[in-house]
């Protein structure tokens, strides 16, 4: 049993790593911040987005964590190098992992407070909010952004999961809320800081 647990467990990580390969090959062109006119999305993603260097906090956060696949680690890297660019006091998620991706903000920012997304009660506004884009979520999706604020930052999860996930994030970065979209493939990032020109990029995370 636990031979093939061992050996089920290495087939996922070789797909997955296979399907890593295969998309940055195909998004190479995109790799940090290459051909980004404006310096504040160049700053943006080659200092937080795509940032190599190896914060103080990742071999504690990945020791913690070692139970948890590459993909998750590899997101809530992200998540720390986020929430330590944002210094938010909330963000708001919804969604599997929780309590790890909670673990990975606040070694980023120790003052953000991470909160469970509840559909039912909604925040009048919020500065960051994390959930997966499926058709579930579309509609509190729109309900964010009608709530955002030129500071707020949307990260939507799993946007090339299937195409219905995508299709719904080509449609809602055209919403008149939303200046700057960053697409990650494993996730999209949405800002709206109507100072800013609006700008859709692909990014080879």
């Amino acid at each position: 049993m636990n031979q093939q647990r061992t050996r089920k467990q290495w087939v996922n990580r070789a797909l997955y790593h296979l399907k890593r390969w295969s998309v940055w090959l195909r998004r190479a062109k995109y790799s940090r911040g290459f051909g980004v006119q404006s310096p504040s999305a160049y700053q943006f993603i080659r200092y937080v987005l795509t940032e190599h260097y190896p914060y103080y906090a990742y071999a504690t956060l990945r020791h913690r964590h070692h139970n948890e696949g590459h993909a998750v680690q590899k997101r809530g890297r992200l998540f720390f190098r986020l929430a330590n660019y944002l210094q938010a006091k909330q963000w708001f998620h919804a969604g599997d992992k929780a309590d790890v991706y909670a673990d990975y903000v606040n070694e980023g920012c120790s003052k953000t407070q991470f909160l469970p997304l509840d559909e039912a009660q909604l925040p009048t506004t919020f500065s960051v909010a994390s959930l997966p884009l499926t058709q579930h979520n579309l509609a509190l999706c729109q309900a964010l952004i009608k709530r955002s604020q030129a500071q707020s930052m949307l990260i939507l999860l799993d946007i090339h999961a299937r195409r219905e996930a995508l299709d719904a994030w080509k449609m809602l970065i055209q919403q008149p809320q939303v200046v700057r979209s960053y697409d990650l493939y494993d996730c999209g990032i949405v800002l709206f800081d109507a100072s800013k020109p609006k700008h859709h990029y692909m990014i080879n995370f």
